[in-house]
């Protein structure tokens, strides 16, 4: 792996390689900030990289401020994000 552009970038064994980890690692487009929505998209996402735990999970484009009452209120994604962490699904930063 290097550090490049801030962002992790990982280098593929082959071009196939690389076009799998590329769709692996896309975004779905829908946002989810429910804890329960968060926790699927989060084992998803451990059983495509086919990993038992990610070394960083992030809460990004938070960008109205509904999005924010719903990710940080009681079972909200942040109390899924806080149980990952508990259960060594992600590490602490």
């Amino acid at each position: 792996m290097k550090l490049s552009d801030g962002r992790i970038t990982l280098r593929p064994a082959t071009p196939a390689d690389e076009e799998r980890l590329w769709e692996i690692l896309q975004e779905p487009e829908i946002v989810r900030w429910w804890g329960h929505e968060a926790r699927e998209d989060l084992h998803r996402s451990l059983e495509r990289l086919q990993v038992d735990h990610l070394d960083l999970w992030q809460l990004h484009n938070l960008s109205d401020p509904i999005e924010w009452d719903t990710a940080l209120s009681p079972g909200g994604a942040i109390d899924a994000a806080a149980e990952a962490l508990q259960n060594g699904l992600v590490n602490p930063l």
